[in-house]
């Protein structure tokens, strides 16, 4: 029962996360602007948890759960890789926007450099 728990739980998390991160790609333009539209009352992304939602159902019910697991994996790790090299960038800029405080440059490329040796690692392991 708390497996089941654990894994909605799980599931509604990275529903979420990943309609945030379309929300915000899309307010910065690399995504269409319609998924940027809110809710007016729960200030949701309304098109982009939908997409998110219709994506999670699709995936479900069509791939076997071992595979769905490694996407998941690797879309983390992908999340990852993209926030660590923001962080970068961001400590590269100048000048560096006041109100961001970031940590030292060893720390998001440590991250890179974990992330995608874990998705090497996944990508050969499966191929043999």
């Amino acid at each position: 029962m708390i497996a089941i728990f654990a894994v909605i739980n799980g599931a509604l998390i990275h529903i979420i996360m990943a309609s945030r991160i379309i929300y915000g790609i899309s307010y910065q333009a690399w995504l269409p602007s319609f998924m940027t539209r809110v809710n007016v009352v729960t200030r949701t992304p309304l098109y982009a948890t939908s997409l998110v939602v219709i994506l999670v159902l699709v995936f479900a019910l069509w791939l076997p759960v071992v595979t769905l697991a490694r996407i998941i994996s690797f879309i983390v790790l992908a999340v990852f890789i993209m926030v660590n090299s923001a962080l970068l960038l961001i400590k590269r800029q100048d000048p560096r926007p006041p109100d961001i405080r970031v940590i030292s440059g060893w720390v998001p490329l440590s991250g890179i450099v974990t992330s995608l040796g874990l998705v090497t690692f996944e990508m050969y392991s499966h191929i043999g």
